[in-house]
């Protein structure tokens, strides 16, 4: 009895058998059948397919993009820092692309007209802005500040003194302030208190009473986003 091959199944004849045109036709046909078009082997390394294919069986440049199917190449299949900048065309990555959060300024204002800037990066958030003190007491006055958005927890607040402004009413812009010093009314410091994830006091200490005066101050906060 004949036996048959491994992988194709092909007919092996005994060498005491008669020859048989049929079975080379068979064995012939099978072997044809493997290499089709559309259904010979696939080289998955199942039986009859062939191994896969190993990287240094591909030519340099053999697989274009216009070969490989959305999604097709994954995160996980990319090594670390294996995509640098200088593989990505000019305005490759869009906005449209960016997490939300990432990058991009916000203008928006706050009390008393005072101006702000938002900025997300990541995990972190920077939000600024300037505001003002009603001058009202003989040592000290203090105003409250929102964060336009609260932060994940108290972030870092810097504050600094832009200067005074005495007039018909309170400052329209961060250009009324000045180097007002009528009667030697100096301040001597603003600085950030009760600071949490939502807002603080900006609180200014004088020498003397500022009554009718506006303290104007600028400030950053820094800390990590909600």
């Amino acid at each position: 009895m004949p036996t048959t091959t491994l992988n194709l199944n092909l007919t092996k004849p005994l060498p005491t058998e008669r020859y048989d045109v049929g079975g080379v036709n068979a064995n012939a046909d099978a072997v044809d059948a493997a290499f089709d078009a559309a259904d010979g082997h696939r080289h998955d390394g199942a039986p009859g397919q062939g191994p896969p294919l190993a990287a240094d069986g591909l030519a340099d440049g053999a697989v274009t993009s216009a070969k490989l199917a959305a999604g097709a190449v994954g995160a996980d299949a990319m090594a670390d820092a294996a995509v640098t900048t200088d593989k990505l065309a000019d305005a490759a990555i869009t906005a449209a692309k960016l997490a939300a959060n990432v990058g991009g300024i916000e203008l928006t204002s706050v009390q008393d007209g005072a101006g702000r800037s938002v900025t997300s990066v990541s995990n972190y958030r920077l939000e600024a802005g300037w505001g003002f003190i009603t001058l009202a007491t003989l040592q000290s006055d203090e105003k409250a500040i929102t964060f336009e958005s609260p932060f994940g927890s108290a972030p870092i607040v810097l504050v600094s003194l832009l200067g005074a402004h005495a007039g018909a009413g309170p400052p329209d812009s961060i250009d009324d302030f000045g180097d007002y010093n009528a009667n030697h009314q100096r301040f001597s410091s603003v600085f950030a208190k009760s600071i949490s994830a939502s807002g603080f006091i900006a609180e200014t200490i004088r020498a003397t009473a500022s009554n009718g005066q506006w303290a104007g101050f600028a400030w950053v906060a820094i800390g990590a986003r909600a």
